[in-house]
C-alpha cells in the first residue's frame, strides 16, 4: 500500500487492520501513532522508520515479523493482546521498551537487539 513511499509521519485510527507490507521499507518514518483495537499483520512495518523513530501502539494485536529490520528506537506498548513471533528481532537502533498490559509474547520476539538498554 505505502511501502518503499517517503512518508514521514503517521497516525492510524482505532480499530485498523493494516496489512501485510503496507509500511515495508519506509524508511523516513520519524513517528508512528496506531490506535486502539488494531491488527497489525505480518512485516507491515519491516524494514521502516529512520533513526531515532517513536512507536506507539494503543491496543491490538501485532503479527510476527511486524517491525523486525526497522530503526524504531523507543515503542510504547498499551493494552496489546499479542505479539507474535520475531516482532521487533533485529532491530538495533531500538533502546527503549516501554509496556502497558501486553497479555502474550511469542518466541524471539526481541531477538538480536543489541541496543535495547530500557524495559519497563
Amino acid at each position: 500500500m505505502f511501502a518503499n513511499t517517503k512518508l514521514t509521519n503517521v497516525e492510524i485510527t482505532d480499530n485498523a487492520i493494516i496489512g501485510n507490507n503496507a509500511f515495508e521499507n519506509c524508511s523516513n518514518l520519524n513517528e508512528v501513532a496506531i490506535g486502539q483495537n488494531a491488527n497489525i499483520s505480518s512485516r507491515a512495518f519491516y524494514g521502516a522508520f529512520a533513526n531515532d523513530s517513536k512507536l506507539t501502539v494503543a491496543g491490538g494485536d501485532i503479527s510476527s515479523y511486524a517491525f523486525a529490520n526497522s530503526k524504531v528506537k523507543d515503542v510504547t506498548l498499551s493494552n496489546v493482546n499479542s505479539i507474535g513471533d520475531y516482532t521487533f528481532s533485529r532491530n538495533n537502533s531500538l533502546t527503549t521498551i516501554v509496556c502497558n498490559v501486553v497479555e502474550g509474547i511469542g518466541v524471539n520476539t526481541f531477538a538480536n537487539i543489541d541496543s535495547l538498554t530500557t524495559v519497563d
